[in-house]
C-alpha cells in the first residue's frame, strides 16, 4: 500500500515539475519573440519621418504567429526522461 502513495507522489511531482519548466520555458519564448518585435517596429519607426498612432486592435505581439508547438516538454512527445547518475537509474 506504501507503495501507492510514493509512486503517486511521484506522478505528481514529476507533472508538477513539468508544468513549471514549461512555464518558464513559455516565459522565456514570449519575452524573445516581444523583444524582436519591439526591436523591428524601432527600425520602423526609425525609418518613417512622421509617427503613426496604433490603434489597440492593430497591437501585434508576435505570439500569434510564432509556432510554439515543439517548445514544450511532454512524456507523450518522448522529450522527457527522468534518471538519477547517483543511483543508477533512469525512465523515459
Amino acid at each position: 500500500m506504501g507503495s501507492t502513495y510514493v509512486s503517486a507522489f511521484q506522478v505528481v511531482t514529476s507533472a508538477t515539475l513539468l508544468l513549471q519548466v514549461n512555464a518558464v520555458i513559455g516565459e522565456l519564448f514570449s519575452t524573445d519573440v516581444m523583444g524582436k518585435v519591439v526591436v523591428e517596429e524601432r527600425k520602423a519607426e526609425e525609418s518613417k519621418s512622421e509617427k503613426v498612432t496604433l490603434s489597440v486592435s492593430e497591437w501585434s505581439t508576435g505570439l500569434e504567429d510564432t509556432d510554439d508547438e515543439n517548445l514544450y516538454f511532454c512524456p507523450e512527445k518522448g522529450n522527457v526522461v527522468f534518471a538519477s547518475a547517483a543511483d543508477g537509474w533512469g525512465f523515459g
